[in-house]
Protein backbone atom coordinates (compact mmCIF):
# COMPACT_ATOMS: atom_id res chain seq x y z
CA UNK A 1 0.00 0.00 0.00
CA UNK A 2 0.85 3.46 -0.62
CA UNK A 3 0.20 6.15 1.50
CA UNK A 4 0.22 9.82 0.19
CA UNK A 5 2.39 12.42 2.86
CA UNK A 6 1.61 15.48 0.94
CA UNK A 7 -1.69 16.23 3.34
CA UNK A 8 0.85 16.55 5.44
CA UNK A 9 3.55 19.24 3.77
CA UNK A 10 2.74 22.59 4.59
CA UNK A 11 0.94 24.84 2.28
CA UNK A 12 -0.09 21.95 0.28
CA UNK A 13 -3.86 20.40 -0.72
CA UNK A 14 -4.40 17.14 0.93
CA UNK A 15 -4.86 13.56 -0.98
CA UNK A 16 -6.41 10.80 0.36
CA UNK A 17 -4.67 7.74 1.54
CA UNK A 18 -3.93 5.52 -1.16
CA UNK A 19 -4.45 1.78 -1.55
CA UNK A 20 -1.64 -0.11 -3.69
CA UNK A 21 -4.41 0.04 -7.02
CA UNK A 22 -4.68 3.77 -6.39
CA UNK A 23 -1.19 4.42 -6.63
CA UNK A 24 -0.34 6.65 -9.75
CA UNK A 25 1.69 5.07 -12.58
CA UNK A 26 4.57 5.89 -11.95
CA UNK A 27 4.45 4.87 -8.16
CA UNK A 28 5.56 1.51 -7.49
CA UNK A 29 5.81 1.10 -4.12
CA UNK A 30 5.71 -2.45 -4.20
CA UNK A 31 9.15 -2.51 -6.27
CA UNK A 32 12.07 -1.90 -4.37
CA UNK A 33 14.40 -3.49 -6.83
CA UNK A 34 17.58 -3.91 -7.66
CA UNK A 35 18.02 -6.12 -10.42
CA UNK A 36 16.82 -9.19 -8.85
CA UNK A 37 15.61 -8.01 -5.41
CA UNK A 38 11.78 -6.97 -4.72
CA UNK A 39 10.23 -6.45 -1.33
CA UNK A 40 6.95 -8.06 -1.24
CA UNK A 41 4.92 -8.53 2.10
CA UNK A 42 7.37 -8.69 5.50
CA UNK A 43 10.31 -9.58 2.92
CA UNK A 44 12.70 -9.32 0.69
CA UNK A 45 12.81 -11.76 -1.80
CA UNK A 46 16.01 -12.19 -4.04
CA UNK A 47 16.02 -14.57 -6.62
CA UNK A 48 18.90 -16.90 -6.72
CA UNK A 49 21.38 -15.81 -8.93
CA UNK A 50 24.25 -18.15 -8.60
CA UNK A 51 22.55 -21.14 -11.05
CA UNK A 52 21.40 -20.13 -14.40
CA UNK A 53 18.61 -22.55 -14.51
CA UNK A 54 16.83 -22.03 -10.51
CA UNK A 55 14.63 -19.78 -10.57
CA UNK A 56 14.06 -20.24 -6.63
CA UNK A 57 13.40 -17.24 -4.35
CA UNK A 58 14.64 -17.06 -0.38
CA UNK A 59 12.75 -15.09 2.04
CA UNK A 60 14.72 -12.77 3.90
CA UNK A 61 13.01 -10.84 6.50
CA UNK A 62 12.62 -7.43 6.39
CA UNK A 63 11.66 -6.46 10.24
CA UNK A 64 12.54 -2.47 10.95
CA UNK A 65 10.19 -0.52 12.01
CA UNK A 66 12.09 2.41 12.92
CA UNK A 67 12.78 2.74 9.36
CA UNK A 68 10.29 3.98 6.62
CA UNK A 69 10.29 3.17 2.50
CA UNK A 70 9.35 6.52 0.70
CA UNK A 71 8.45 6.67 -2.43
CA UNK A 72 9.02 10.23 -4.52
CA UNK A 73 7.55 10.56 -7.96
CA UNK A 74 9.41 13.14 -9.82
CA UNK A 75 6.40 13.64 -12.04
CA UNK A 76 8.49 13.34 -15.81
CA UNK A 77 6.95 11.35 -17.58
CA UNK A 78 9.30 7.96 -18.91
CA UNK A 79 9.77 9.61 -21.81
CA UNK A 80 12.51 7.18 -23.63
CA UNK A 81 11.87 3.87 -21.48
CA UNK A 82 10.54 1.97 -24.32
CA UNK A 83 12.46 2.58 -26.99
CA UNK A 84 15.64 2.79 -24.96
CA UNK A 85 15.43 -0.37 -23.18
CA UNK A 86 16.07 -2.83 -26.62
CA UNK A 87 18.98 -0.81 -27.20
CA UNK A 88 20.19 -1.67 -23.51
CA UNK A 89 19.48 -5.62 -24.06
CA UNK A 90 21.27 -5.57 -27.37
CA UNK A 91 24.46 -3.62 -25.95
CA UNK A 92 24.40 -5.76 -22.97
CA UNK A 93 24.00 -9.21 -24.94
CA UNK A 94 26.52 -7.92 -27.39
CA UNK A 95 29.10 -7.38 -24.49
CA UNK A 96 28.39 -10.74 -23.21
CA UNK A 97 29.23 -12.26 -26.59
CA UNK A 98 32.59 -10.63 -26.85
CA UNK A 99 33.52 -11.77 -23.25
CA UNK A 100 32.85 -15.77 -24.41
CA UNK A 101 30.14 -16.04 -21.68
CA UNK A 102 26.44 -17.26 -21.52
CA UNK A 103 24.97 -15.49 -18.85
CA UNK A 104 26.10 -12.11 -16.51
CA UNK A 105 25.68 -15.08 -13.43
CA UNK A 106 29.61 -16.33 -14.70
CA UNK A 107 30.80 -12.46 -15.30
CA UNK A 108 33.23 -10.61 -13.03
CA UNK A 109 34.71 -7.27 -13.48
CA UNK A 110 38.10 -9.26 -14.63
CA UNK A 111 36.07 -10.32 -18.00
CA UNK A 112 35.84 -6.90 -18.73
CA UNK A 113 38.85 -6.72 -19.73
CA UNK A 114 38.27 -8.75 -23.39
CA UNK A 115 36.06 -5.50 -23.60
CA UNK A 116 39.58 -3.32 -23.79
CA UNK A 117 39.06 -3.02 -27.53
CA UNK A 118 35.62 -2.64 -27.70
CA UNK A 119 33.07 0.51 -27.84
CA UNK A 120 33.44 1.96 -24.41
CA UNK A 121 29.56 1.99 -24.29
CA UNK A 122 29.68 -1.97 -24.11
CA UNK A 123 32.19 -1.77 -21.05
CA UNK A 124 29.78 0.68 -19.18
CA UNK A 125 26.74 -1.47 -19.86
CA UNK A 126 28.87 -4.62 -18.84
CA UNK A 127 30.31 -3.07 -15.88
CA UNK A 128 26.65 -1.96 -14.80
CA UNK A 129 24.98 -5.62 -14.94
CA UNK A 130 28.11 -7.33 -13.34
CA UNK A 131 27.95 -4.96 -10.39
CA UNK A 132 24.55 -4.87 -9.80
CA UNK A 133 24.59 -8.74 -9.33
CA UNK A 134 27.35 -8.17 -6.87
CA UNK A 135 25.13 -5.88 -5.23
CA UNK A 136 22.18 -7.46 -5.35
CA UNK A 137 24.06 -10.13 -3.40
CA UNK A 138 25.57 -7.98 -0.93
CA UNK A 139 22.40 -6.57 -0.24
CA UNK A 140 20.54 -9.88 0.55
CA UNK A 141 23.36 -10.12 3.20
CA UNK A 142 22.98 -6.90 4.67
CA UNK A 143 19.40 -7.65 5.44
CA UNK A 144 19.85 -11.24 6.80
CA UNK A 145 22.55 -9.00 9.12
CA UNK A 146 20.34 -6.02 9.76
CA UNK A 147 22.83 -3.85 8.21
CA UNK A 148 20.50 -1.01 6.85
CA UNK A 149 23.02 1.25 6.55
CA UNK A 150 24.82 -1.38 4.32
CA UNK A 151 21.86 -1.79 2.26
CA UNK A 152 21.34 2.34 2.12
CA UNK A 153 24.70 2.58 0.93
CA UNK A 154 24.38 -0.33 -1.77
CA UNK A 155 20.84 1.53 -2.97
CA UNK A 156 23.06 4.54 -3.55
CA UNK A 157 25.73 2.93 -5.31
CA UNK A 158 23.08 1.00 -7.33
CA UNK A 159 21.70 4.59 -9.17
CA UNK A 160 25.03 5.62 -9.14
CA UNK A 161 25.88 3.10 -11.86
CA UNK A 162 21.98 3.36 -13.23
CA UNK A 163 22.57 6.50 -13.68
CA UNK A 164 26.46 6.72 -15.13
CA UNK A 165 27.29 3.14 -16.62
CA UNK A 166 23.30 2.29 -17.94
CA UNK A 167 22.32 5.50 -18.58
CA UNK A 168 18.37 5.30 -17.44
CA UNK A 169 18.10 7.98 -15.18
CA UNK A 170 17.83 11.63 -15.80
CA UNK A 171 18.26 15.07 -14.24
CA UNK A 172 15.29 15.33 -12.12
CA UNK A 173 16.24 11.39 -10.56
CA UNK A 174 19.63 12.40 -9.92
CA UNK A 175 18.70 15.57 -8.52
CA UNK A 176 16.05 13.64 -5.68
CA UNK A 177 18.55 11.04 -4.92
CA UNK A 178 21.42 13.69 -4.52
CA UNK A 179 19.42 15.74 -2.16
CA UNK A 180 18.22 12.95 -0.50
CA UNK A 181 21.48 11.62 0.33
CA UNK A 182 22.27 14.63 1.69
CA UNK A 183 19.79 15.18 4.36
CA UNK A 184 20.20 13.98 7.66
CA UNK A 185 18.16 10.94 8.54
CA UNK A 186 18.55 9.22 4.84
CA UNK A 187 20.17 5.84 4.78
CA UNK A 188 20.20 5.06 0.84
CA UNK A 189 18.36 6.39 -2.36
CA UNK A 190 18.00 5.22 -6.13
CA UNK A 191 15.22 5.53 -9.23
CA UNK A 192 13.16 2.51 -9.14
CA UNK A 193 10.62 1.29 -12.03
CA UNK A 194 11.93 1.72 -15.84
CA UNK A 195 13.65 5.27 -15.46
CA UNK A 196 13.84 8.12 -17.54
CA UNK A 197 11.24 9.98 -15.01
CA UNK A 198 8.98 8.37 -12.72
CA UNK A 199 10.07 7.45 -9.03
CA UNK A 200 12.96 7.30 -6.26
CA UNK A 201 13.02 4.88 -3.04
CA UNK A 202 14.70 5.91 0.24
CA UNK A 203 15.25 3.75 3.06
CA UNK A 204 15.20 6.58 5.78
CA UNK A 205 15.01 7.24 9.69
CA UNK A 206 11.02 6.81 10.79
CA UNK A 207 11.88 9.76 12.78
CA UNK A 208 12.89 11.97 10.31
CA UNK A 209 10.56 11.44 7.64
CA UNK A 210 8.74 14.48 7.92
CA UNK A 211 12.09 16.89 7.74
CA UNK A 212 13.63 14.79 5.00
CA UNK A 213 10.07 15.32 3.02
CA UNK A 214 10.23 19.05 3.39
CA UNK A 215 13.75 19.23 2.22
CA UNK A 216 13.31 17.12 -0.59
CA UNK A 217 10.23 18.88 -1.63
CA UNK A 218 11.91 21.95 -1.18
CA UNK A 219 15.17 21.43 -3.09
CA UNK A 220 13.36 19.64 -6.13
CA UNK A 221 10.88 22.64 -6.49
CA UNK A 222 13.59 25.36 -6.09
CA UNK A 223 16.29 23.39 -8.60
CA UNK A 224 14.21 22.46 -11.10
CA UNK A 225 12.57 26.17 -11.39
CA UNK A 226 9.06 25.26 -10.32
CA UNK A 227 8.87 22.85 -13.10
CA UNK A 228 8.37 19.85 -11.58
CA UNK A 229 6.71 19.70 -7.88
CA UNK A 230 7.28 15.83 -6.37
CA UNK A 231 4.86 14.02 -4.36
CA UNK A 232 5.57 11.69 -2.01
CA UNK A 233 4.18 8.28 -0.57
CA UNK A 234 4.69 6.13 2.78
CA UNK A 235 5.57 2.53 1.15
CA UNK A 236 4.15 0.00 3.22
CA UNK A 237 5.39 -3.87 2.27
CA UNK A 238 2.57 -5.69 0.09
CA UNK A 239 1.85 -9.31 -0.73
CA UNK A 240 2.87 -8.93 -4.44
CA UNK A 241 1.14 -10.85 -7.26
CA UNK A 242 0.11 -14.22 -6.06
CA UNK A 243 -2.82 -16.78 -6.47
CA UNK A 244 -5.80 -15.62 -4.36
CA UNK A 245 -8.81 -18.01 -3.46
CA UNK A 246 -11.87 -15.60 -5.02
CA UNK A 247 -13.68 -17.03 -2.26
CA UNK A 248 -12.80 -14.87 0.71
CA UNK A 249 -13.87 -11.99 -1.63
CA UNK A 250 -17.51 -13.65 -2.46
CA UNK A 251 -18.68 -14.01 0.44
Amino acid sequence: NCESLQQKLPGKRSHKTLASGGAPANCRPSCISFAILTLTAKFFFPLNVYTSSNLDTEPIPFDAPELAILICNSNVKHELSSSEYPVRRRQCQEALELMGLNSYRDATLEHLKALENANELLVRRARHVITEIERTKAAAEALKAKDFTKMGQLMTESHKSLSEDFDVSCYELDLLVEATVATRGVLGSRMTGGGFGGCTVTLVQRAALADVVKEMDTIYSRKTGGKYRARFYLAQPGNGARPIELGEYLR
